[in-house]
C-alpha cells in the first residue's frame, strides 16, 4: 500500500496545492545512469499514464 505523505516543501514553495504536490513524481539521476535507462523509464511512464487515463476516475 502507498504511504500518504505531505508534498515536498519545495513544491509548496512553488505554489502547488497539496493535491497537485501529491500528484508529482520525482526522478533522481546520477552519473551512472545510462541514456537507455532514461529512455526505458520514459517509455514505461508514458504507457502507465495512457493506461491510467483510460480507467474510470475513482472518487
Amino acid at each position: 500500500m502507498w504511504e500518504i505523505t505531505k508534498p515536498s516543501h519545495v513544491l509548496t514553495a512553488l505554489g502547488l496545492s497539496d493535491e497537485q504536490g501529491g500528484g508529482t513524481i520525482r526522478f533522481s539521476l546520477g552519473y551512472s545512469n545510462t541514456s537507455e535507462e532514461v529512455t526505458q523509464v520514459c517509455d514505461t511512464l508514458a504507457k502507465l499514464v495512457t493506461e491510467m487515463r483510460s480507467e474510470p476516475a475513482v472518487s
